[in-house]
């Protein structure tokens, strides 16, 4: 037997007894899916850009093997595509185009086969920052507000309702103005201050929407990405602290010194990975979820560990007609991004809860 072969069987039995390890101290791994957007959707299908690093739904599926279910290269159609089995989450989606394309369908249909115990929803983003985007922005605000809530309860309600077993994680959209792709447009005036606050009061109604329904129904839970992005600690305007580390987030860029991605829109390998330890946080203190902490120093590494500068992963396989590994150990002690003192604690009071 050759010096490799016997390598490779001493990792491969480290890998069998780190998974045993994890299995019994967490009970059987996680099933989870996704209906989202391009936050969601794996990365590493996208280049030039998202393909130089690695999302939530990729880091936790490496870093804590959370079941997104089988992985595949090869495109399964739309709005599948390629990647997890269970994570429907399409690039570029609006809440409309979820619907309209099968996301909510698609996963209800595998919560109601058992194969999924956690449904996680991160849309709507992408509405808003399509009307700011459009020539008759003002004119849009109020359809596109009324038609994302109405949206994304109807995608709500089909998990939900497709088994009494099923548990739903809502994510709340930070604010759009924070983006690159937006920011400075903001700073110098050329979208005017009326048209930010009014998209900062739907944006924040929608938000409210949300916060209702997981405060009043046991089986929703939530993770305030929005909210966490407000509390992030901010050194001045450009600069912010993550994770122990000052990033820069007016200035995007492809490397782990900068909160945004080159295209102006996406997170980051550190924004990513603090996104995936808030989605751990919140399954945890939510559902009781048998997932290991994430800490923020693993946070970090695992941003280093998958950053890949060059983007050398294939784009993703798409039809013309389409919608525009192992455990390491967690170290230093672990700070939630979901107060388990604060869970199911008031509710925001501008909407109600359906």
């Amino acid at each position: 037997m050759s010096r490799r072969i016997l390598v490779l069987t001493f990792f491969s039995l480290v890998a069998l007894v780190a998974s045993f390890v994890e299995r019994r101290a967490f009970g059987e791994i996680p099933t989870v899916g996704v209906v989202g957007d391009s936050y969601s959707d794996e990365y590493r299908f996208y280049p030039p850009d998202r393909a130089t690093t690695r999302n939530w739904v990729e880091l936790l599926a490496e870093s804590r093997r959370l079941d997104f279910g089988s992985y595949s290269d090869a495109s399964k159609g739309e709005p599948r595509n390629s990647g997890y089995t269970l994570n429907w989450a399409r690039s570029d989606a609006e809440s409309g185009d979820a619907i309209s394309s099968g996301q909510h369908v698609g996963l209800a249909r595998q919560i109601t086969e058992d194969r999924v115990q956690y449904a996680v929803v991160f849309i709507g983003g992408n509405d808003f920052i399509h009307a700011l985007h459009s020539p008759s922005a003002d004119e849009r605000l109020a359809a596109v507000e009324a038609a994302t809530i109405r949206n994304h309860r109807r995608i709500v309600r089909t998990l939900l309702d497709s088994s009494p077993k099923a548990r739903v994680l809502l994510v709340t959209v930070p604010d759009i103005f924070e983006l690159p792709e937006f920011a400075q447009s903001v700073s110098d005036g050329r979208i005017p201050r009326r048209r930010v606050a009014a998209y900062r009061a739907a944006l924040g109604r929608f938000n409210a929407e949300i916060r209702n329904w997981a405060a009043s129904d046991p089986r929703v839970g939530l993770a305030d990405f929005d909210r966490f992005s407000m509390l992030s600690i901010r050194l001045d305007s450009r600069r912010t602290l993550l994770a122990g580390h000052v990033l820069d987030r007016a200035e995007p860029a492809n490397d782990l010194r900068h909160l945004f991605l080159a295209d102006e829109r996406h997170l980051g390998p550190v924004g990513q990975a603090l996104f995936a330890k808030l989605i751990v946080d919140a399954l945890i203190a939510e559902f009781s979820a048998p997932i290991r902490p994430l800490g923020f120093g693993e946070a970090y590494r695992l941003a280093e560990r998958n950053f890949r500068p060059n983007g050398t992963i294939a784009a993703k396989v798409e039809d013309s007609s389409a919608i525009d590994g192992t455990a390491t150990r967690s170290s230093g002690p672990w700070t939630p991004l979901v107060p388990t003192t604060l869970r199911r604690a008031g509710s925001d009071s501008s909407l109600g809860g359906r």
